[in-house]
């Protein structure tokens, strides 16, 4: 009776604390339905760009600020930032939104914003220029490089470790009661979408890194069962319908205190980069970036 009772006991406890994070969203889904509306008319948002986009891309430019604008009123969202790059160029940089909302201070394309786990793009980039000069071994011990880091049952090493595949625990989405010192790398970075953009070309370029260390980080990695995980060593990869064509996109979400709050997207393919960045959590910056992409591939391809 007594072993019964308390396999009860832990079923219940398991039960609620898989409720938590449900509950979590479904307060947030009600507050977001019931909160008064920020931008009542999408046409009415205020927008900060400092340089007017090129004529080729004015068009593609004006359907982004129709998405932007409708996504600030379809998710009640304070302020957005968003950049394009085509080509290796900055081709359109824009705020909408508020940045303050008591002060009514407008979002400007210079504004930092919290890009969550986006951040581990950019620690990916730190990890390719280490392996360009001898100085890390992705198939070492991690130990080798932490060795505070506990030994397991198994070897855990730097590769199993940058695409999530070693099997250590995330911290569920409760950022709450963490200790942020050691999370710079992972998603406490800042930046503007401006500044991603230009990151991302770097990449894509060659200038940053030689074209067969980013192909070695943003390659799927595979299971012991051979399945692709569609994740590399810090980078998103998927395959997506643009134009009417297939494509892969290369990036990574940004996640902070559960929600997500940024989103940079590349179709190397087509040379194309966005970044689309919220002051609030629980912001869906993939569906627009993604919307964003298709104006400017579609645009693309009709020239």
């Amino acid at each position: 009776m007594s072993r019964n009772r308390t396999e009860t006991w832990l079923a219940l406890i398991v039960v609620g604390i898989g409720l938590i994070p449900v509950a979590i969203m479904g307060l947030w889904a009600y507050m977001s339905a019931t909160a008064t509306p920020l931008h009542p008319n999408p046409k009415d948002a205020p927008s900060v760009i400092h340089s007017t986009p090129p004529p080729r891309w004015a068009d593609a430019v004006e359907q982004g600020r129709q998405i932007v604008r409708l996504g600030l009123t379809d998710q009640n969202l304070p302020g957005l930032s968003v950049a394009v790059g085509v080509g290796g160029d900055i081709v359109w940089a824009e705020g909408f939104g508020w940045a303050d909302l008591e002060k009514r201070v407008p979002v400007a394309p210079e504004m930092k914003f919290r890009i969550g786990t986006a951040s581990t793009a950019i620690t990916s980039a730190a990890v390719g220029l280490l392996l360009e000069e001898g100085r890390l071994d992705l198939d070492e011990d991690i130990q080798t490089y932490v060795p505070e880091f506990p030994q397991k049952q198994r070897p855990v090493t730097l590769r199993q470790l940058m695409a999530h595949v070693a099997g250590a625990p995330n911290d569920g989405g409760d950022e709450g009661p963490t200790d942020y010192s050691c999370w710079a790398g992972a998603s406490l970075f800042l930046s503007t979408p401006s500044d991603l953009v230009r990151f991302d070309m770097a990449i894509n370029g060659g200038t940053l890194l030689q074209p067969a260390t980013v192909q070695l980080l943003q390659a799927s990695q595979r299971l012991s069962s051979g399945e692709e995980t569609g994740y590399g060593l810090g980078w998103d990869i998927e395959n997506v319908t643009l134009a009417d064509e297939h494509t892969r996109w290369v990036g990574h979400d940004g996640t902070s205190f559960g929600g997500t709050v940024a989103s940079l997207m590349t179709l190397p393919e087509r040379g194309i980069v966005v970044a689309v960045t919220s002051n609030i959590s629980y912001t869906d910056t993939e569906a627009l970036a993604l919307k964003i992409a298709q104006a400017f591939a579609e645009h693309a391809s009709s020239k």
